[in-house]
């Protein structure tokens, strides 16, 4: 299996950065899933390059966006090539930091297209969002060419998730009867229905198993353990909000968060960690503290630590437990 198999890129790219910088010392930084392909990536550079007196190192750090570049690796380094994330919007990465493309060859058939167009009309959802994320972005103009041409209004132009960033979906939702997300898996549509309160059916097109999956019903059902949540956290006495690092360090939803815990008259304390885990939460957690919140990354909240004994809250979550949202706010 070759990385072509699969996925396209700027090779030509990648060598003009290098060679505009000068860089002698590169860091390579793929998505997880994908890092197996870094030896043929770094290989496929240096032999268009024609030189071996260039060090390409591989970045093994977890890597789930743009939003986790870890700023004192990439320090180390002349140019850092970062593949398969867009820009994280709510952060400027370090200059040295190239985004490059990584598009996913797989297509979306006629077929799945034709299923998705005769759901949306059979349920008169004509006015649609299309989101997708990065590596599919090749192929949604084609998706917006079909369903216009089937008489499904697209409204505005097909957006891009980039983690918990939904591309301002809100400024639409007056004008929306749907959404449709393509990607593989749950994890993005989920993000993006909960971004909208569940107030839109949301559909996964997803082009890797060919399925059309309506999952509305999913997200009210997770919107509904997440207000349990909340409702358990309301008497909370001691607070733990854990802050993160780089992308994931957001200075302006800590103070806002402090602010509205003191006006509560509640006790919190604030932890840092580059990786929020279970066992990262169960080292640092005590009986003293009643509920958590987790500034970094929202998602962990929503997925890794929903089992957790204790409610552990995103921002927009916490801000609306301490009475500083009127309704439910994701991620903050």
């Amino acid at each position: 299996m070759r990385i072509t198999d699969f996925y396209e890129y700027d090779l030509s790219k990648i060598v003009s950065e290098i060679r505009n910088r000068k860089a002698k010392k590169v860091l390579l930084q793929l998505p997880n899933g994908v890092k197996r392909f870094s030896y043929e990536i770094i290989d496929e550079i240096l032999k268009k390059l024609g030189s071996n007196s260039i060090t390409i190192d591989i970045d093994a750090n977890p890597l789930y966006g743009s939003c986790i570049i870890d700023e004192d690796l990439v320090g180390k380094y002349d140019l850092v090539l970062h593949l398969g994330h867009e820009p994280y919007p709510y952060w400027k990465a370090p200059s040295n930091v190239v985004f490059i493309d990584l598009f996913s060859k797989v297509k979306v058939p006629n077929e799945l297209l034709e299923r998705l167009t005769n759901i949306l009309e059979r349920r008169s959802l004509r006015n649609v969002v299309l989101l997708t994320v990065q590596q599919h972005k090749n192929i949604t103009d084609y998706v917006l060419s079909y369903l216009r041409s089937r008489g499904i209004y697209i409204v505005g132009k097909p957006l891009v998730i980039t983690g918990c960033w939904f591309a301002n979906i809100a400024k639409y939702l007056d004008s929306i009867d749907a959404l449709v997300v393509i990607a593989g898996g749950l994890f993005h549509a989920i993000g993006a229905g909960l971004h909208v309160n569940a107030s839109r059916s949301v559909f996964i097109l997803d082009p890797y198993s060919n399925v059309v999956k309506d999952v509305t019903i999913d997200i009210r059902k997770i919107l509904k353990i997440r207000l349990w949540k909340l409702k358990k956290a309301e008497e909370s006495k001691t607070w733990l909000l854990i802050a993160g690092f780089s992308g994931q360090y957001r200075p302006y939803i800590i103070e806002e968060l402090k602010r509205h815990l003191k006006a509560k008259g509640v006790r919190y304390y604030i932890a840092y960690s580059r990786y929020v885990t279970l066992d990262m939460l169960r080292n640092v957690d005590n009986k003293l503290i009643d509920a958590v919140i987790i500034s970094s990354c929202p998602r962990l909240a929503i997925e890794d630590l929903s089992g957790y004994e204790k409610p552990v809250l995103t921002p927009g979550e916490a801000l609306y437990v301490l009475g500083a949202r009127n309704d439910y706010t994701y991620p903050w």
